[in-house]
C-alpha cells in the first residue's frame, strides 16, 4: 500500500494567514513609528517561516516580511504576525550603516573589491550594495557598534600591492569585535587578481579549509590576514 503526503492548504489556513498578514502589517507600522517616528505606507506582508510539519505548507506567523514605504523609499519589517508586538528589525537605514561601517575598514580608500555578508537563519546574506542589512536598534550616527552587536559580519576585502599591509592585522581582533570573519587579500597586480579565484574563500567553512584557499592562490598573493573570531594570521608570500 502506497500512501500518498500531502502538502495541504485548506480554506481555514487561508483564513488563518489573512489574520497574520494582517496582525503583521499593524505590527510593522507601529514598530517603524515608535523607532523613528514616522507612519510609513504599506505594500504588502508575506510569511517567510512556514510550519515546522513537513505534511503542510502553512504559514504559522512566527516570521512575517512586511513591505513599506516612505518618502519614496521602500523597505522591510521583520516581525511576526500571530500577536501583537512591536520588537521586530528592518533595513530602513542599511546603506547609511554599511556606508559607516566600510569608513571603519584598514584603508578603506585603497580597497579594491570588497564583499559584505550577515549570516541569518542560517544563510549569509550579502549586503555589500547596501540595502540587505537588517538591525533592530535605531542607528544615530554615532552608534554603529551597539547597533551591530547581534550582527554576525563577514567580509572579504581585496587590495592590489598594498604598502603597508602587515600593520594591519595588529589591531583587527579590537577595532572590528562585529566581524566574525575576515579575508584581506593583497594581490601584486590587477592581472594577478584577474587570474585568481577571488570567489573561492569559504565564509562557512573552517580555519584550516580558508588557509588551503588561501595558500591555493599564494602565486597572485602578495600577503594575506585572516580573522577568524579571536584569531588573526598573517601570510606573507614575496
Amino acid at each position: 500500500m502506497v500512501l500518498g503526503l500531502c502538502g495541504c492548504y485548506t480554506k481555514e489556513d487561508k483564513e488563518f494567514e489573512k489574520i497574520y498578514k494582517k496582525q503583521a502589517k499593524e505590527n510593522a507600522i507601529n514598530y517603524i513609528e515608535n523607532k523613528y517616528g514616522f507612519t510609513p505606507k504599506f505594500i504588502s506582508a508575506h510569511c517567510l517561516k512556514m510550519s515546522n510539519d513537513i505534511y503542510t505548507n502553512t504559514c504559522n506567523g512566527n516570521h512575517m516580511s512586511v513591505q513599506l514605504e516612505y518618502n519614496n523609499k521602500i523597505f522591510y519589517v521583520d516581525i511576526i504576525g500571530n500577536e501583537v508586538s512591536i520588537e521586530g528589525k528592518d533595513n530602513y537605514q542599511s546603506e547609511e550603516i554599511v556606508a559607516s561601517l566600510m569608513k571603519l575598514l584598514p584603508d578603506s580608500n585603497n580597497i579594491y573589491i570588497y564583499r559584505l555578508y550577515y549570516r541569518e537563519y542560517g544563510n549569509d546574506v550579502n549586503i555589500t550594495n547596501g540595502i540587505n542589512l537588517s538591525v533592530n536598534t535605531y542607528y544615530d550616527g554615532n552608534n554603529l557598534s551597539d547597533v551591530l552587536k547581534d550582527v554576525k559580519l563577514l567580509g572579504v576585502f581585496e587590495y592590489v600591492n598594498h604598502d603597508r599591509f602587515e600593520n594591519m592585522k595588529n589591531n583587527l581582533i579590537s577595532s572590528y569585535p562585529m566581524f566574525e570573519k575576515m579575508f584581506i587579500i593583497n594581490f601584486k597586480s590587477i592581472a594577478d587578481y584577474n587570474a585568481a579565484d577571488t570567489m573561492g574563500y569559504n565564509l562557512s567553512g573552517t580555519y584550516n579549509k580558508t588557509e588551503e584557499i588561501i595558500n591555493d592562490n599564494s602565486p597572485y598573493i602578495k600577503d594575506a590576514i585572516l580573522k577568524d573570531y579571536d584569531r588573526v594570521h598573517y601570510y606573507n608570500f614575496e
